[in-house]
Parts: structure tokens; C-alpha cells; sequence
């Protein structure tokens, strides 16, 4: 079974195949969703969960999430799609809010759409305007890639030693809390892990890190 974190890992691999760029850790009406992506100024939003039960709550989290984005979309295991009821699936599009299955067949993740999320117009000036300054913000600092979080992972990449959030802000130009709230972030996705040594705590690759902790 596909658990969340790799869920979202292909769901990222997925965006970044059709062009968009991925963000996370970005308020969408107040709640954070698990990826805000963007392509051609449209913004879409996913929540990711692990079971059908989890459903509920996640509606409410995207109707949130509705305010700003142009699209919005739940993902889940393919496992547990069975477990949708029709009633739900009834909710998903009266609200416009597309729901998404992720399966693993022969280690190869794969993202399949089981209801069309409705596009809507907004007003998002604002929102792309902060997403663009943080594209500048990686971009200004010397990474390829487009958002904060790949600045991080290529800059820890450079660091196997590990690096501590400050360390890491100074490098990439972007504040010391925007830093830990991507860190812990990439943490529930399996990217990245904390190792306290003394009395720092320093970031690491989970791939490429040292062994332990």
C-alpha cells in the first residue's frame, strides 16, 4: 500500500512531468494544504490522505482551499477507493472537488483521477504575487530549481555534513521561519530528517544523510 509520504513523492514527481511548479507550506484560506502547485498563473491545491475515512475531514480542508485555488483536488491510496461511498463521491462534485487515486505496481508510482476537480476564476493576485517572490528568492540564490524546496534539497545535497534551518536560510536568502516550516515539511514526506548533535539540530538529506539519528 502506498502510504502518504509516497503518495505526495508521486504526486510531485507527477506535477513536476506536466510543468508545474510545487510548493508547500502555502495558506490557502487559512489552511495549509499538502502541495499548492502552479502553471500558467492557474493554482492547484492537493490534500493528501491515507484512508477513505480521512474523507470528511479532507472536504472541509478544501473547501478552504476553494477560496484561492483554481482547482482542487484529494488523493488517495488506490487501496482504499473502494472504501469512497457513492454519497461521498455525490459531495466531491457537488463542491467541485476532484478526488485522486495513487497506486504502486511494480515499484513504479502511478496517479490516476477519479473525479474532475471544477475549475474556477479567482482573484489571485496576491497569492501568485507571494508565490513568485519565493520562485525569485531560489532563483536569485543560484538553484535550477523553481521553489524553496528545491533550493534546500540541492543545497543539502552540497552538505552531507548536514546544516542547521539557520544555516540553510542564509544560504538560500528566504527567512528562518519560512526555512523550518518547509523543513518539517519535507520531514512528513520522507525527505528529509533532523539529527540533534549537541545542542544544534542539523538537517539532512534522508537519501544521502549519515547513517542514524
Amino acid at each position: 500500500m502506498v502510504d502518504r509520504a509516497q503518495a505526495k513523492k508521486a504526486l510531485l514527481d507527477w506535477l513536476g512531468q506536466k510543468g508545474y511548479d510545487c510548493f508547500s507550506n502555502i495558506s490557502l484560506g487559512g489552511k495549509f494544504p499538502s502541495i499548492v502547485a502552479l502553471k500558467d498563473r492557474n493554482i492547484v491545491a492537493l490534500e493528501v490522505k491515507n484512508r477513505a475515512s480521512d474523507l470528511t475531514k479532507a472536504i472541509g480542508q478544501s473547501l478552504y482551499y476553494r477560496q484561492q485555488a483554481n482547482t482542487v483536488y484529494i488523493a488517495l491510496p488506490s487501496e482504499e477507493m473502494s472504501f469512497v461511498s457513492p454519497d461521498t463521491m455525490r459531495t466531491l462534485r457537488t463542491y467541485g472537488i476532484g478526488l485522486m487515486s495513487v497506486s504502486n505496481v511494480s515499484g513504479s508510482p502511478t496517479v490516476e483521477l477519479a473525479v474532475e476537480s471544477k475549475k474556477t476564476a479567482k482573484e489571485n493576485a496576491g497569492l501568485l504575487a507571494k508565490i513568485g517572490a519565493m520562485e525569485h528568492a531560489a532563483k536569485a540564490n543560484g538553484y535550477s530549481n523553481g521553489d524553496i524546496r528545491g533550493s534546500i534539497v540541492s543545497l543539502l545535497r552540497d552538505h552531507l555534513e548536514g546544516m542547521s534551518v539557520l544555516d540553510v536560510s542564509r544560504h538560500i536568502g528566504v527567512s528562518r521561519q519560512t526555512v523550518a516550516k518547509y523543513m518539517y515539511g519535507m520531514m512528513s514526506d520522507g525527505t528529509v530528517k533532523i539529527r540533534k548533535v549537541g545542542t544544534a539540530k542539523l538537517c539532512y538529506l534522508k537519501r544521502w544523510g549519515k547513517k542514524g539519528g
